[in-house]
């Protein structure tokens, strides 16, 4: 369940050039999720430090015609929840 809040939806793709050595190396899949978070979440807490942003990542691995395509897509609160777990 999401809160009633404003959401904003990223995607973070590769370059195409990169995309072999991701087909073979899934686990770096895992990786790239991780650091995309912590990317995000420096980014949101540098505007209200002490706070955390809501993230929701997953990875996608195809493409609109079912080739291998490995992307992020992230669904972000469009702000911070405090410590309290108020916006």
């Amino acid at each position: 369940m999401l809160a009633p809040v404003a959401h904003r939806q990223y995607v973070f793709t590769l370059p195409k050039l990169l995309r072999p050595i991701f087909s073979r190396r899934r686990a770096w899949l895992g990786e790239l999720c991780r650091i995309a978070a912590r990317l995000l979440t420096d980014a949101y807490t540098a505007a209200a430090p002490g706070a955390r942003p809501g993230l929701i990542l997953f990875v996608q691995t195809f493409g609109d015609l079912a080739n291998f395509n490995p992307h992020l897509q992230v669904l972000a609160v469009d702000g911070v929840f405090g410590a309290d777990g108020r916006e």
